[in-house]
């Protein structure tokens, strides 16, 4: 299939074979303060704004238990913090005993008296607000659902084919991560700059390739 520019892509040949499924996964999304996660009941992956792609495995559910109604529940419950809690660039550590906190929390107030109670749930639910909607996530919330609308729709080789509106894609990557570059050189991109100390890692900062894709 040829993209915009009338040029052979691969991207577009994988987007088409996408929308010619007759079967698609069932799909969810969110966003992050550094990027958007999609999910299907196998597969997770999360596509970082510096231009990282993680992936990784959904936990199978083979448990007989799996059949009663609730523990099902609870089960699903635990399978989608996969993504946050296994420690594949999602989320940091810090993040990770934050969740673990919150999720833990709420038993231990029922020790607490009534109004107690009640001020550490809203505390609580406040927190995990705003650490939910910190940083970039709320300019990049509804990425996802626009990304999981054009697959429904069939809609993803148009939507790369700029009936979006998309003229250009840009990413960062590291100018150490050399086999990143060559793979997004392979699907056209192509370097536009250097940014110097673009990114603190730790306690320095990094320089990062700026590489683009006109569509």
């Amino acid at each position: 299939m040829r993209d915009s520019r009338g040029v052979n892509s691969p991207v577009a040949d994988l987007l088409a074979r996408a929308d010619a499924a007759s079967v698609l996964p069932k799909l969810g999304g969110m966003a992050r303060p550094n990027g958007v996660v999609i999910v299907s009941e196998r597969f997770w992956a999360f596509a970082t704004t510096s231009g990282e792609l993680h992936e990784g495995a959904m936990p199978l559910r083979r448990s007989r238990a799996s059949r009663i109604p609730l523990v099902r529940g609870l089960l699903q419950l635990a399978a989608s913090m996969a993504p946050l809690v296994r420690g594949r660039g999602v989320a940091r550590l810090r993040e990770r005993l934050f969740l673990l906190a919150a999720l833990l929390l709420p038993f231990a107030f029922v020790a607490l008296p009534g109004r107690l109670e009640l001020a550490a749930g809203i505390l609580t639910t406040a927190a995990i607000i705003l650490w939910l909607f910190r940083g970039r996530t709320l300019r990049l919330h509804g990425a996802e659902h626009r990304a999981i609308a054009a697959v429904e729709a069939g809609s993803l080789a148009a939507t790369w084919a700029r009936e979006a509106g998309v003229s250009k894609l840009e990413l960062h990557v590291f100018p150490w991560n050399e086999p990143a570059i060559a793979l997004y050189e392979q699907f056209g991109f192509e370097r536009e700059g250097l940014r110097k100390a673009h990114y603190r890692r730790g306690d320095e900062y990094v320089d990062a390739i700026l590489m683009a894709l006109r569509l």
